[in-house]
């Protein structure tokens, strides 16, 4: 169906996070933060559209980051993990799209 570029943006790029880090988990055997992955995220693509008030997200994954190396939830590695993998999602559906249009 028709759809607008931006929700396609969003829709992919949060399947492909949860993609690879079903890779990173299952087949690696690297256990990456999902709820580092499920902060970044939104708040990227909050930036990425061009809101200011995704740097807000900053002071929420500092907080989530303490809390969960404080429960010994997650390595610091782990986390920088989780984090990153929403990175790479938009970055390669920005990539895909651009080759495309």
């Amino acid at each position: 169906l028709p759809t607008p570029t931006n929700v396609l943006i969003i829709y992919v790029s949060y399947l492909l996070s949860g993609v690879i880090a079903i890779a990173l988990n299952r087949l690696l055997h690297f256990k990456a933060s999902g709820h580092a992955c499920g902060i970044v995220g939104p708040f990227l693509l909050l930036v990425y559209f061009g809101s200011a008030a995704g740097f807000i997200g900053f002071l929420v994954l500092a907080a989530a980051w303490a809390a969960s190396i404080y429960m010994k939830r997650h390595t610091h590695a782990q986390l920088a993990a989780g984090g990153l993998i929403p990175f790479a999602a938009l970055a390669l559906v920005a990539a895909v799209l651009a080759a495309l249009g």
